[in-house]
């Protein structure tokens, strides 16, 4: 069947407005005829509503499957679960649609075999349902879904409103602060290309780029902070501030991420541009990642007058403006001035300019073009008013917002049938009549206020219900003033803790890919000979084993920069190479196996003329020089 149909007559083509109005025009003393002409309804029906007092239009159309009552549970049932984070998807729905139908022994035309309602059914159901659509979700991990409570969200407002009552901050002074990545590897954008190919490529710079932090700060007027740029290497060089923010600063770690000294820095570049002190006192808003929580921070902000207060854990996606206003376009527009990048054309020329890779002395100047692109005061004014931080509106946040945690974190809550077996048997109603006739059908109750709907759906659709409590011993976070006094004895603790711990640990031994190993077998004969020929030398220090870290080989992401972390003095290993072979001078003995040339054929280095078995190292190699020896090299 067709699912945009023509219609071929003129039935029913009337309005209940229009019926209304006959009918009243009718009541007045008029002809019925004349009633019917004028607003051009049938007479016979006219007629017949005349009778009955049934003023709506007639259901056209094939008998439906379900009742209309039962097709609103469905759809109440699919957009609560679409509110609580686990929504389904269109092939779910038709199967819960055949296996509802045939729990209830409804008369269908679905498919038996694979036990799906048609795809036609789908279409109409969602015609019918205006209010249900197909929509494309935003990835939401459990832990931010359980973490936006009504609790959470209350001890937030509740230190955002001691603090401002207590210092009364303009919005010039109120400032949100969080860190973001930006890559060496774009992402792609959509592009023009030929209709109907299979495959549609678009260049990118590396397999594996790396990963750079980027500190960003804006305030509720809309003023923003040089952002500050974190690289992972050992020293810093001015080539990678190019063509950065004006008034940006750079610095690096081992792995690209803010820690706690980087976050001391950002903070005294901070005061210094936002004129922070004891006179103008400053808030500003943060999450509560462990680099903001330092005694160090603490002293710094209570010295210049800066109130600094956390958000709740796993809800920055709602209650941090840049978040909810700011990074999204940063990122959308830095994707796109980095494909420009990439596919950038020379001046007054057509063709395509080849540009090599994007490398970390790039990324200031792309995202430099990206930040002056959407730095507007306009997204940092909204940012500020959608999380209700200033204007401050507590109730910013409504019952819809917290269903989700509500459903998975009250123990109260529970449906009517959490889980039902859906191979179970349910009792059938007493005739057919019994389940199209709206009269007696279940009465229908919203699941936002009641959960309780027809068991068979409860089974077939149930309500995801409260997780298990897992016992933990660590404390759970919360919305804190880190400024506060109480919150310096436990800096104080905390320091003193890691102290204790630090000097415990032993230090690490670092890990070794390849491991040569020098010590001679003892059980041969070899061994002897050479144990001999060390008693007349001169006694020298045994190295039993020595570890070797070798760089492995890549062929990405490597532009010339190389960190201190990937290089080992090998000066040491060298002497003790020398030594070993200069102690293990034997003629007629392996340098490997410490076995003469009896078994196996035996040839030289052409580098320290010592002697090696063909089966020990796998042939003589191409350059004559056995594996000490290019160890040494």
């Amino acid at each position: 069947m067709p699912r945009n149909r023509s219609r071929k007559s003129s039935k029913g083509s009337w309005t209940e407005e229009n019926l209304k109005a006959a009918v009243e025009f009718v009541n007045v003393g008029n002809s019925g005829r004349c009633a019917a002409k004028k607003f051009n309804i049938p007479y016979s029906t006219l007629r017949d509503r005349l009778r009955n007092g049934k003023l709506s239009k007639p259901k056209l159309g094939r008998f439906s499957v379900f009742t209309s009552e039962q097709e609103e549970e469905i759809k109440t049932r699919v957009n609560f679960l679409a509110d609580v984070f686990y929504g389904i998807t269109p092939i779910e729905l038709r199967r819960v649609a055949y296996k509802f139908a045939e729990k209830l022994r409804i008369k269908h035309n679905f498919n038996s075999q694979s036990q799906l309602a048609g795809q036609d059914w789908l279409v109409g159901f969602m015609k019918r349902n205006p209010s249900v659509s197909l929509r494309k979700p935003e990835g939401t991990s459990i832990n931010r879904v359980s973490a936006f409570n009504r609790e959470a969200i209350k001890v937030m407002f509740d230190n955002l409103e001691s603090v401002m009552e207590k210092h009364e901050f303009p919005p010039s002074n109120i400032y949100n602060v969080d860190e973001s990545g930006i890559s060496t590897v774009q992402d792609t954008v959509k592009i023009l290309a030929p209709k109907g190919k299979k495959r549609v490529g678009s260049v990118t710079s590396w397999e594996r780029g790396k990963n750079i932090t980027v500190i960003c700060a804006m305030s509720a007027s809309g003023t923003f902070i040089p952002p500050m740029f974190v690289f992972p290497r050992k020293r810093m060089t001015p080539l990678l501030a190019k063509n950065g923010p004006l008034g940006a600063i750079y610095h690096c770690s081992d792995n690209g991420w803010s820690n706690e000294n980087l976050f001391v820095i950002w903070l005294q570049h901070f005061v210094k541009c936002s004129n922070a002190s004891k006179k103008n006192q400053v808030l500003l808003i943060l999450d509560n990642h462990v680099s903001h929580v330092s005694l160090e921070a603490y002293d710094l902000c209570r010295q210049n007058g800066i109130t600094m207060v956390s958000l709740p854990p796993h809800t920055s996606h709602r209650t941090q403006p840049l978040d909810v206003s700011f990074f999204a376009p940063l990122k959308a527009a830095f994707k796109r001035k980095s494909d420009s990048f990439m596919k950038r054309t020379n001046c007054g020329q057509p063709e395509m300019k080849v540009v090599t890779q994007i490398t970390p002395y790039d990324l200031a100047g792309i995202f430099n073009e990206a930040y002056v692109e959407v730095a507007k005061i306009g997204l940092a004014v909204s940012g500020f008013k959608n999380t209700g931080i200033f204007p401050f509106n507590r109730e910013i946040f409504t019952d819809e917002d917290f269903k989700a945690a509500d459903t998975l974190n009250s123990s109260g809550f529970s449906p009517n049938v959490v889980v039902v077996d859906m191979n179970a048997e349910i009792s059938p109603p007493l005739n057919q009549a019994q389940v199209h006739n709206p009269g007696t059908s279940p009465v229908h109750q919203n699941l936002e206020t009641s959960p309780t709907v027809n068991p068979a759906l409860d089974g077939l659709l149930p309500i995801p219900g409260p997780a298990q409590k897992k016992r933990n011993a660590r404390k759970k976070q919360q919305s804190e003033i880190l400024t506060a006094t109480p919150r310096k004895e436990a800096l104080i603790a905390k320091r003193q803790k890691r102290m204790e711990n630090g000097s415990k640990k032993p230090s690490k031994k670092p890990n070794c890919r390849i491991q040569l190993d020098f010590e001679r077998p003892s059980s041969s004969a070899g061994a002897q000979k050479s144990k001999k020929s060390e008693k007349n030398k001169e006694p020298q220090n045994k190295k039993v084993k020595r570890k070797r870290t070798r760089r492995e080989s890549s062929d990405s992401n490597d532009w010339g920069d190389i960190s201190e972390t990937d290089l080992v003095d090998d000066t040491d290993d060298d002497d003790d190479i020398e030594e070993f072979m200069s102690s293990s001078k034997v003629d007629g003995l392996c340098i490997i196996c410490h076995k003469e040339g009896n078994t196996s054929p035996m040839w030289t280095c052409e580098q320290c003329n010592h002697s090696c078995h063909s089966l020990c190292s796998m042939g003589r190699p191409d350059d004559g020089l056995c594996d000490l020896c290019k160890a040494i090299l």
